[in-house]
């Protein structure tokens, strides 16, 4: 092993700098310097960042852990956008005049889609036609908290079978599960009352008849549909040896319901996007206390996720508050949840199907095929909320009229 320009005999780290970032002077800031080739940067210091991107040196890993350690001033220079762009089908349209309350308000259900509206929840047909399913009897919640960037407000999530559907408060505390075949309330759900305007409200329909979430802020739970039984109740007091404090944010589970990923937070405040084996919960009731961290990247979380297959994740943001992150995303595989990946450009909420992600931006919903991290295709004006992982249809409700794309 040959002595790196650095001054160690160690491994090579996987990021240049420049030179006065490891020769001893106490430099605490840097910016990073994209060099245009994939996701690839340099950390330069402040002086060598204002001159452009000149030379840099190729450093160890330790070296490269401290570089990252200080603090970053800005990003320089852009990423590799790749296009591949290809013309995709016009979506269909027919009338309909249901109007969701918010771009969460819209769930797919089998033959169609169901949708929360100030009147209540009604069952929308492929061909638009609409039933009223029922009234909600779910108070809004009042938001004393700063700009979050994301709509608060009332959510829905639906049963894969379309049998029942969860009402949340988003960014709040309370909602209600719905049996569907009678409108008769469920269960009723509370997160107590701890720093709730920080995360989407953790919920989550499985395909074997149960469902998980927060009974409070830091503790989740899973109950059976048919019954409410609480199939991991546990002490989480204070002082306990589980007692973990955490904040649980929106929920993720796999297609197969092998793995829920948490998107959560920590004091103060870390995001920790977690997963947790749904199998082991069984047999260990504090197997939500010990999920595997997937990605802990410093102040950020509530960010758009999408499960590619049974096993590979894709996780929106590259970097972190320090860093400052930019639009992208990074792929883990399961079971171990390593990085296997990562690509530039996808932003905004996002779906996967048959191994392509589907982002919505302002301009409308991208393609992208996470294999080379390609834009394969952009529809203009087309901005779905919900989609229908079984039937591989997107759904948007605006303009009196459902507008649907396969």
């Amino acid at each position: 092993m040959k002595t790196l320009p650095c001054g160690h005999v160690a491994g090579a780290g996987d990021v240049e700098t420049c030179e006065h970032l490891v020769a001893g002077e106490r430099l605490w800031v840097s910016y990073r310097w994209f060099t245009g080739r994939g996701v690839e940067y340099a950390v330069l210091c402040e002086t060598c960042a204002q001159a452009g991107l000149t030379a840099t040196i190729t450093v160890c890993e330790g070296c490269v852990e401290r570089v990252r350690g200080t603090r970053f001033l800005g990003v320089l220079g852009r990423p590799e956008f790749r296009r591949r762009d290809t013309a995709l089908a016009e979506p269909a349209s027919v009338a309909c005049q249901v109007v969701p309350r918010n771009e969460y308000c819209v769930a797919a259900v089998p033959g169609g889609w169901l949708v929360l509206t100030e009147d209540g929840l009604v069952r929308v047909a492929d061909d638009g036609g609409a039933t009223m399913v029922g009234t909600v009897d779910l108070a809004d919640e009042e938001y004393d908290a700063p700009d979050i960037g994301h709509t608060t407000g009332q959510g829905l999530h639906a049963s894969p079978d379309g049998r029942f559907a969860a009402v949340v408060t988003n960014f709040g505390r309370h909602g209600l599960v719905l049996d569907l075949s009678d409108g008769s309330v469920a269960h009723r759900l509370d997160r107590t009352e701890d720093d709730n305007w920080t995360t989407f409200y953790p919920f989550a329909f499985l395909p074997d008849n149960t469902f998980v979430t927060a009974t409070s802020s830091n503790c989740l739970d899973r109950f059976d549909l048919a019954t409410g039984e609480n199939l991991t109740e546990r002490d989480m007091s204070f002082g306990d040896e589980h007692y973990v404090d955490c904040f649980h944010g929106g929920l993720t589970a796999s297609p197969n319901g092998r793995w829920l990923i948490d998107d959560g937070w920590v004091w103060h405040p870390v995001g920790i996007l977690s997963a947790i084996d749904l199998r082991g919960w069984a047999e260990d009731r504090y197997a939500a206390e010990h999920g595997i961290t997937v990605d802990d990247p410093d102040s950020v979380w509530n960010r758009p996720l999408a499960w590619l297959d049974d096993d590979i994740l894709a996780v929106q943001q590259i970097g972190d508050s320090r860093s400052r992150t930019i639009d992208g995303v990074t792929l883990y595989r399961a079971p171990k949840f390593e990085q296997v990946g990562q690509f530039y450009g996808p932003a905004g909420r996002m779906w996967a199907h048959h191994g392509r992600l589907h982002t919505v931006t302002a301009e409308g919903m991208e393609v992208w095929d996470p294999a080379d991290g390609a834009r394969t295709g952009l529809l203009k004006g087309f901005s779905p909320s919900a989609y229908n992982r079984e039937t591989g249809v997107f759904a948007q409700l605006t303009g009196k009229q459902l507008r649907t794309w396969r």
